[in-house]
């Protein structure tokens, strides 16, 4: 840990990070760095002598000089310096943050044994500020390296690096699972996974990285079973498969939970197919949605105009007929009867034509978006309300 004077400003740091580089450039920030650690389990300000030490020098910096200081913090937990370290330092200091002094949020993405290139590397700097200003004199620390600088409200600062983390975790299971599988059966799971990575469209891009609703289709369902049935039977462990179709359908639940949550009984499902474009409702999450509505008792109408037409022309006429009559008895083909003859409007598929509802609720009505129409996360004031913002 080093300390640093920069008239009237003090610096302590540990590691590689922006203290270092402001070291380095010799730049005068009033401003106060340090990383706050690596323990396990969340921080508890009553057992960690050394965050302990890291707030008493920040307390001391912000009595002793007049001009805003930021404190910036490498390492959080999962609750967040909102919760812990911001009220600690208010009532030490006798200030107020965002009017006496800032806060920002340094999420660091440094690997062992690879730190110094992946500071020198980084493929973004991440900045979580409690206001422009500290945001502006921690991203001054980062202006010379080559790399883009996301600028975020802290919490969802803390939140992507937690993400990024698990993300990785949950890819090098995920990996082992496919491996231990792909032996049991003769194969060599590195062959497999680097053709899997070589696709850069789908199986390593943005496109499923999309929070929303549950999955479905005839494909994804049906090989997870099968592959998940297959380890089973070879008896290899594969807990990450496993856990995938329950937490499919807790997702499902939770969509029902949140139309339970707003008490009224007249719903409106717009779409029903798995995605829009289709008729096919084969392991529709939104079949079984309508169904656990149904089931309780909701005065269900559905709207889903690539269904309207395949009950009455489409290859799927037979299957909706025979395997879910109870379902498509509740399709209405005009759209403004079953916005209008309801209470709660789900937003089941990324149909455009639902869009709108997304922008602006219906008076009187409330919109549940499953998909991702809404372009600011839910807010207690308003009427429309995202399933995973």
């Amino acid at each position: 840990m080093s300390i640093r004077n920069n008239a009237g400003g003090i610096l302590a740091h540990h590691r590689a990070g922006p203290a270092n580089a402001l070291a380095a450039s010799g730049r005068r920030v009033d401003s106060a760095a340090q990383s706050l650690g690596n323990e396990e389990g969340p921080m508890d300000f009553t057992m960690s002598a050394r965050q302990k030490e890291w707030l008493e020098r920040v307390q001391a910096f912000m009595k002793a000089h007049v001009r805003p200081a930021v404190p910036i913090y490498e390492k959080q937990d999962a609750e967040g310096p909102r919760w812990k370290v911001i009220p600690i330092l208010e009532d030490c200091s006798g200030k107020k943050a965002g009017v006496d002094f800032g806060v920002a949020v340094n999420p660091e993405f440094l690997r062992e044994s690879t730190a110094i290139a992946d500071y020198d590397l980084p493929p973004m700097t991440v900045i979580g500020e409690f206001d422009k200003a500290s945001g502006d004199v921690l991203q001054s620390l980062y202006e010379e390296l080559d790399a883009p600088i996301i600028r975020k409200d802290i919490a969802v600062a803390e939140m992507i690096k937690y993400t990024c983390n698990v993300w990785h975790a949950t890819k090098v299971t995920f990996a082992n699972e496919i491996g231990n599988i792909a032996k049991a059966v003769g194969v060599d799971g590195r062959e497999v996974m680097d053709v899997v990575c070589q696709d850069k469209t789908l199986n390593l891009s943005q496109y499923y990285m999309r929070p929303g609703f549950a999955f479905g289709g005839s494909c994804l369902p049906k090989d997870v079973r099968a592959l998940t049935y297959r380890a089973g039977s070879l008896d290899v462990e594969a807990p990450l498969l496993n856990s995938l179709m329950r937490s499919n359908e807790s997702q499902v639940q939770n969509a029902f939970d949140i139309v339970e949550s707003h008490d009224k009984r007249k719903v409106a499902l717009l779409g029903l197919s798995f995605k829009a474009g289709t008729d096919d409702l084969r392991e529709s999450p939104l079949v079984e949605l309508a169904e656990m509505l149904i089931g309780k008792g909701y005065d269900l109408s559905i709207y889903d105009s690539n269904v309207e037409y395949a009950r009455v022309h489409g290859a799927n006429k037979d299957y909706i007929e025979s395997k879910i009559p109870h379902v498509s008895s509740l399709l209405n083909a005009d759209f403004d009867s079953v916005i209008d003859n309801s209470d709660v409007i789900i937003l089941g598929n990324r149909d455009e034509k639902f869009r709108a509802l997304a922008q602006q609720a219906p008076h009187g009505k409330q919109v549940i978006d499953l998909v991702g129409f809404m372009a600011k996360a839910t807010d207690a004031g308003t009427r429309t309300e995202g399933i995973c913002w």
